[in-house]
């Protein structure tokens, strides 16, 4: 349990897939979590969202994220930054940014369109990562409840699996 409240998880990301795993960590114990993404609470976004709320449209989803988990896990540390995770931003998101270390682990919550570059960037840092891909595309609203966790192959079904495993072997 040490070594898990110790880790830090960057989750790349916060919208369906994002925020409700930002969620779970923080109330497993994770207490470092960097949140990574620049999008904003919008009315859509509200019905899947882990925590938003109309009070929070305008604002960045990590930091919706950040005030409403430090509700319920005020002992957690979260660190948020707001930017697109690509080639210009990698060393400072994957890097110590200001927390002073890299990631323990990555969550990529992305769409499956935009994972390419942050992918990449993992693999070039050596960094562990894992691409959460919905399979109902985030716009969806996914029920949290009904998703899981399955090796990217074993995901034989999906067109998006497929192609993210043929990329970083391309490269």
């Amino acid at each position: 349990q040490e070594r898990l409240s110790d880790s830090l998880v960057a989750v790349v990301g916060l919208g369906a897939v994002g925020s409700h795993a930002a969620a779970i960590l923080g109330r497993c114990g994770v207490r470092p979590l960097r949140l990574v993404g620049p999008s904003r609470v919008q009315a859509r976004s509200v019905a899947y969202h882990a925590s938003a709320t109309r009070e929070d449209l305008g604002m960045g989803r990590a930091e919706v994220s950040r005030v409403h988990l430090l509700r319920t896990v005020p002992r957690c540390k979260i660190e948020v930054c707001p930017a697109s995770l690509d080639a210009g931003s990698a060393d400072w998101l994957l890097g110590d940014a200001s927390a002073g270390r890299t990631p323990d682990l990555v969550l990529l919550c992305t769409p499956a369109a935009d994972m390419d570059e942050a992918l990449c960037a993992c693999i070039a840092r050596r960094l562990r990562a894992i691409a959460c891909l919905s399979s109902t595309a985030a716009a969806s609203y996914a029920e949290p409840a009904h998703q899981m966790l399955a090796c990217l192959h074993d995901v034989c079904c999906s067109a998006e699996a497929r192609a993210l495993i043929r990329r970083p072997r391309a490269l």
